[in-house]
């Protein structure tokens, strides 16, 4: 477990959007999502994607993908703030925090799925969901979005061919 913790530190210092200056104006402000899959019992690939509002990727790769490491991409900025919109439409702030086994929000519970952490983060808000596939209560939405980043954000290029 110290391993993915080390993981996901650096997911938070790489996928952190570029600091403003005073004098930026309010529009300028970035949001952004961040999708992080993590372990499951095989060979499932373990990355992290962050899609701002400005249109900025970012991919840190770490296990079973063709990009290991840090690598960087811009989409249209449009597709990106349409995605970040795709959150408010699913009620993503009013889901459970988690999805995990023991827990209500979690359900009847098939083992050895992976874990896979979303998060949202605007001027004024911070929400993360971090959802066991294994969890047969967690909503279709949350699935959608998950799928949702990994299209938009284009993460293909950095995965194995399926």
């Amino acid at each position: 477990m110290p391993r993915l913790s080390r993981f996901f530190a650096l997911v938070s210092v790489c996928a952190c959007a570029a600091p403003h200056r005073a004098t930026d104006a309010p529009s300028d402000v970035i949001s952004a999502v961040t999708l992080v899959r993590g372990a499951c019992f095989g060979t499932c690939a373990q990355y992290a994607l962050t899609v701002s509002s400005d249109g900025g990727v970012v991919f840190v790769g770490f296990a079973h993908v063709r990009t290991r490491g840090l690598a960087r991409a811009h989409i249209n900025p449009t597709n990106a703030r349409v995605l970040i919109a795709r959150f408010t439409e699913a009620n993503f702030v009013g889901m459970w925090e988690q999805y995990l086994p023991g827990q209500t929000s979690c359900g009847l519970y098939a083992t050895d799925a992976p874990i896979v952490e979303l998060s949202l983060v605007t001027p004024t808000l911070y929400k993360k969901v971090v959802h066991d596939y294994g969890c047969g209560s967690a909503p279709t939405v949350l699935r959608e979005l998950q799928a949702a980043v990994d299209a938009t954000g284009e993460s293909s290029r950095w995965l194995p061919a399926r």
